[in-house]
């Protein structure tokens, strides 16, 4: 109904103005209708849709990003927040052009979004899936390419593989306790069930 579609409208504009990014992606922005006064319009109708599609799309990509504070991820989310509050202001007043517009900047937006998750996948494979030490590549190499900085990935590379020995080495020896206190434990159980049988 329209009361509960204006409802949902209200709400994203509430979780729009929360700082907590992580609220914003998690409101149901696929469940914000996009009204207009001429919504018996087929084309109007087709664009409503491509917009509430590509809305979609763009949060899902927002989400999966695993560096939030990354410049270029605060960016296109601004972008993405601005565009959205920009159409829950006074969503009766769109039109055609407006309504175009604002599918071509939530395509541009998808796009760039959907391309840094596929540089920062490429970084985070570099880093055998460790996001710790590609955000801190990331943070001191904005490209985010290993080649732009061959001594800083050395670096961090040899970092990664000694720490990582290192806890591999703690693994061990946690396991080996463990197993000894298993082992302990049956042989007190054991001696216990020896006793009560005698």
């Amino acid at each position: 109904t329209m009361v509960s579609d204006r409802l949902k409208l209200l709400n994203l504009k509430d979780a729009m103005n929360d700082i907590n990014s992580k609220e914003l992606l998690n409101t149901a922005i696929e469940d914000v209708v996009f009204s207009f006064t001429k919504t018996g319009e087929e084309e109007l109708k087709l664009l409503s849709e491509d917009l509430h599609n590509i809305a979609g799309k763009v949060r899902h990509e927002l989400d999966k990003n695993f560096n939030k504070k990354d410049p270029e991820w605060l960016s296109l989310y601004e972008a993405f927040v601005k565009l959205l509050d920009k159409h829950n202001i006074d969503p009766e007043s769109e039109n055609l052009d407006s309504m175009k517009f604002e599918s071509e900047e939530l395509k541009r937006i998808f796009d760039q979004i959907k391309e840094l998750n596929r540089k920062n996948s490429l970084l985070l494979s570099k880093f055998d899936g460790d996001r710790k030490f590609a955000v801190i590549y990331k943070n001191h190499q904005t490209s985010g390419k290993v080649s732009d900085n061959i001594p800083l990935y050395s670096l961090l590379s040899d970092a990664k593989a000694k720490i990582d020995a290192r806890l591999i080495i703690h693994r061990i020896f946690f396991l080996i306790k463990v197993i000894s206190v298993k082992q302990l434990v049956s042989i007190f159980l054991i001696v216990l069930i020896k006793e009560a049988t005698i």
